[in-house]
């Protein structure tokens, strides 16, 4: 009698424990949007130059935070078109971005050649994600 109340008192026990284990875990999902930095990547502004060391562009990259959490890593991948070919370049960027608010780095992209210059639209972002 005495060993089945203390069963019976130890399957409850487990039964919370469980029960408390599965809620907490539902809650902590990796994937929830109120977890997941979220916001938007544009090309703010560019430029083309041309000095002693070559002819190239720089783009200006305003990332803008639309998430309930922080940006700590963002990762924009560009492209350039000239008439001659299609640069793309990669940039990944260890910056504090808190909610509501935005910030701008620059990607430089070296031409081949001092003949070519970007198109009229030639400048895009062609991906971008954040952490």
């Amino acid at each position: 009698m005495i060993a089945a109340k203390a069963m019976e008192k130890i399957a409850g026990f487990i039964m919370t424990i469980l029960v408390c284990s599965l809620s907490i875990l539902s809650s902590c999902q990796a994937e929830s949007p109120d977890w997941h930095p979220s916001g938007k990547a544009m090309i703010a502004s560019h430029f083309e130059y041309s000095n002693s060391s070559g002819k190239g562009c720089v783009a200006t990259i305003e990332i803008t935070n639309s998430g309930l959490s922080s940006i700590n890593r963002c990762t924009v991948s560009i492209s350039a078109s000239t008439e001659a070919r299609v640069y793309r370049q990669t940039a990944v960027k260890e910056i504090v971005i808190p909610p509501g608010k935005r910030a701008y780095f620059d990607i430089e992209i070296v031409f081949v050649s001092e003949d070519e210059s970007l198109k009229a639209a030639g400048m895009a972002i062609e991906d971008f994600f954040f952490l």
